[in-house]
């Protein structure tokens, strides 16, 4: 299957762009940091978004991005939105080295086809272009989320953004050199 990836422009940002993306996550197990040591727990539990915050993405990640420093781009299969990402370009870190990965999501039905991989090396692209040296990522702890990170050579992040560990207490702090 070919897709193109679009950057989404303010006048394809609607409400309800989301209300139909199937972001659920089953997971069986996932990584936590225990002291310092990435380590692999079983855990049952479903991860979803509700209305409210499907909006919430809509409003504070993609309406309006380029107003607010953020990079929103997505892959778009029948008409409907299959994955989306939303880079930071506000500078953090120690020597503002980095640039942050907000968002990146592939709806269930659309995984496994390399949209998350696109959706990730044009974040990368945009980086460089503007002379960033690493992408931090805030990024689930479940194990198949690890693993799409490590394959795509993401480690443990050298710093820690107190904002990041703040909102996502489970999350697993990653960075990518570019």
């Amino acid at each position: 299957m070919t897709y193109e990836i679009i950057e989404i422009r303010n006048e394809d940002v609607m409400d309800d762009m989301l209300d139909t993306f199937d972001r659920r996550q089953v997971v069986s197990k996932r990584y936590c940091i225990k002291n310092s040591v990435k380590t692999l727990e079983d855990i049952d539990f479903i991860d979803d978004w509700s209305l409210d915050e499907r909006r919430q993405i809509v409003n504070d990640y993609i309406r309006n991005a380029y107003e607010k420093s953020l990079y929103a781009t997505g892959v778009r299969i029948n008409g409907k939105l299959a994955g989306f990402m939303v880079l930071d370009c506000h500078q953090i870190g120690p020597n503002d080295e980095y640039a942050e990965l907000k968002q990146l999501h592939v709806s269930q039905k659309h995984r496994h086809m390399g949209i998350g991989k696109a959706l990730f090396y044009d974040a990368v692209e945009k980086a460089r272009d503007l002379k960033f040296s690493k992408l931090y990522i805030s990024a689930h702890s479940a194990y198949e989320t690890q693993v799409f990170y490590e394959d795509l050579g993401c480690i443990c992040a050298s710093w820690l953004y107190p904002k990041a560990v703040e909102s996502e207490p489970y999350d697993i702090q990653m960075e990518y050199v570019l």
